[in-house]
């Protein structure tokens, strides 16, 4: 088996995504590295909260770039066809025109994920557009596990892809089930 094989990749992305499934994360521990969440003490507060609760203003969140803007900057960046882009990630035009023309607009996750497929963009850039969408990669789904796993390797063949998320149970991204 190859690494140009389907189901080389199949095999071994499930094997990261069982390795790193976390289906019942609350939210706490995911603040705080794994070794320290059994050492909390209920009297103190952790040095993450105690920053919070040291804090006499409220935080005040600048307006960075929206996901429109990040998305076509990427786009003109990367040299992409707006048109080939969307037809081959299989959004509609008026989806796109949307995303274009509105820059409050809030895509879905999965809408994101095609992007970063579709666009081939590396971890630093996936994370980026993830977050200007409001979203980030998490270990308690296994499709954005699938999805981060894939572009870690440089996996972005759309089918290999499809394959991999059917084996794991989850929706395909690009075809029907």
């Amino acid at each position: 088996m190859t690494i140009f094989d389907r189901d080389y990749w199949i095999q071994h992305i499930t094997r990261l995504v069982n390795r790193d499934y976390r289906p019942n994360s609350e939210s706490i521990h995911a603040l705080l590295k794994e070794e320290d969440s059994e050492d909390l003490d209920e009297d103190k507060p952790t040095l993450i909260y105690q920053k919070v609760f040291d804090a006499t203003i409220l935080p005040t969140f600048k307006k960075g770039k929206s996901f429109s803007q990040i998305l076509f900057e990427f786009i003109d960046k990367k040299g992409i066809d707006e048109v080939q882009l969307y037809q081959s990630i299989d959004i509609s035009r008026a989806l796109f025109s949307k995303i274009r023309t509105d820059d409050h607009y809030r895509p879905e996750r999965n809408t994101v994920y095609r992007f970063i497929i579709g666009m081939r963009l590396n971890m630093e850039e996936a994370i980026v557009l993830l977050k200007a969408a409001g979203y980030i990669f998490h270990s308690g789904d296994k499709t954005s596990l699938i999805i981060h796993h894939c572009v870690s390797n440089g996996v972005f063949k759309q089918s290999i892809i499809d394959s991999i998320l059917v084996h794991n149970q989850e929706n395909p991204l690009f075809s029907e089930k």
